[in-house]
């Protein structure tokens, strides 16, 4: 058992080693409308080894029927250098997004209790790029949450990517695939609560990409939550770079 351990340790580390690193960050600002709506806008920044990679700006609208269901709607804009410059003139590319979600906790910690939660999220996403093919693909999501410690608290989450439009084909008995068909995201990340408004977030991700080079980045970011008076104090989730 321990010699299993080691060598999947062994095959993670060899393939991080291998992978594009950079830092993805982000900062946001919330607020909770009623008890069920609440709204956040968000300022990405990401970085890798080459430099800067991509900017933007994304609107998010959550909506919680009940405590174990919650949906979201979200709107992202962003720009980025154009990896297809040879063929054009054009020195970068932007995107536009749009991504609806809906979670169901498989765990929640009763009212006044702090314990372990588990949820489970699926997304379907649609994207339009200027200069290259506009995916199309299903996202499935569980996270995993300790109980706060000391204004601390540590989330795990392993998401998988499904493309809805990938192209594939045989010839001469070679699987050809245009755009990634499948693709694996591991992340886990520390939240720091300051106070009742305002919370940083740190953590490290690592891409397993079927058809690509595996990608892996440190994460970090800031929500500023605008509370309204006479509102009872809830967390915010903030994962700002992993999207």
């Amino acid at each position: 058992m321990r010699q299993r351990l080691l060598t999947v340790l062994f095959i993670f580390i060899a393939q991080a080693f291998n992978a594009q690193t950079g830092l993805w960050s982000a900062a946001s600002v919330s607020t909770r409308h009623n008890k069920k709506w609440q709204s956040e806008l968000q300022l990405l920044q990401r970085y890798n080894s080459e430099g800067w990679s991509k900017s933007g700006i994304a609107l998010t609208e959550h909506f919680q029927p009940k405590k174990i269901l919650s949906f979201a709607l979200q709107y992202r804009w962003t720009a980025f250098p154009n990896e297809n410059a040879i063929l054009n003139d054009a020195n970068g590319d932007q995107g536009n997004r749009v991504r609806l979600s809906v979670s169901l906790k498989l765990l929640r910690s009763k009212k006044d209790q702090n314990r372990f939660e588990c949820s489970w999220r699926n997304a379907i996403q649609l994207e339009r790029l200027t200069w290259e093919r506009s995916p199309i693909l299903l996202r499935s999501r569980l996270k995993l949450s300790t109980p706060e410690w000391k204004k601390l608290r540590l989330n795990a989450r392993v998401e998988y990517f499904y493309w809805l439009n990938a192209v594939q084909y045989w010839s001469n008995d070679q699987l050809i695939q245009y755009g990634l068909s499948k693709e694996w995201r591991y992340s886990a990340d520390i939240e720091l609560k300051v106070n009742k408004n305002n919370q940083f977030n740190f953590g490290f991700c690592y891409n397993d990409r079927l058809l690509k080079k595996d990608r892996q980045w440190f994460t970090i970011g800031f929500n500023h939550e605008i509370k309204r008076k006479k509102e009872s104090s809830k967390k915010t989730e903030i994962t700002p770079t992993q999207d």
